[in-house]
């Protein structure tokens, strides 16, 4: 099986002129006149290495099970605190922006957002220094 999977992929290198053994080792480099030869070549270097243990294996799940709910967490992070800010501008409660965590919710709120009447009112422009001074009185 993994010997006709080397084949396989030797078979998908020979394009260009080009031709790769699957028998010799790996030894680095770019083929500049082959655009897929990057993820060919990681798939080449999976199939020549010997079998990952189930130690291992575990070892690699488990890492990746610790990470990805910290991952998500900065993710919904990253998405739900402009949400809470946009929604307290526009005058709708910021606990809406928590819409977001249910699967499509955040193009709910969005459409919310794009066709509701905001309930804000146009605040006068802040004015900087002092006012003018009053003209002097009329002279006599």
């Amino acid at each position: 099986m993994i010997r006709l999977g080397r084949a396989l992929i030797a078979s998908l290198f020979k394009k260009n002129s080009i031709a790769v053994s699957a028998d010799s080792p790996y030894c680095g480099g770019e083929f500049t006149s082959q655009p897929g030869a990057r993820p060919m070549h990681l798939v080449l270097i999976l199939l020549q290495q010997s079998p990952i243990d189930p130690e291992q294996a575990r070892r690699i799940a488990m890492t990746v099970l610790a990470i990805l709910p910290v991952i998500i967490l900065i993710g919904y992070i990253v998405v739900i605190v402009p949400f809470w800010f946009i929604c307290k501008k526009a005058g709708f409660s910021p606990w809406l922006s928590l819409i977001n965590i249910i699967p499509l919710g955040n193009l709910i709120l969005i459409y919310i957002l794009a066709f509701a009447e905001w309930k804000v009112t146009p605040v006068a422009p802040p004015q900087f220094g002092y006012p003018y001074p009053p003209p002097p009185p009329p002279q006599g």
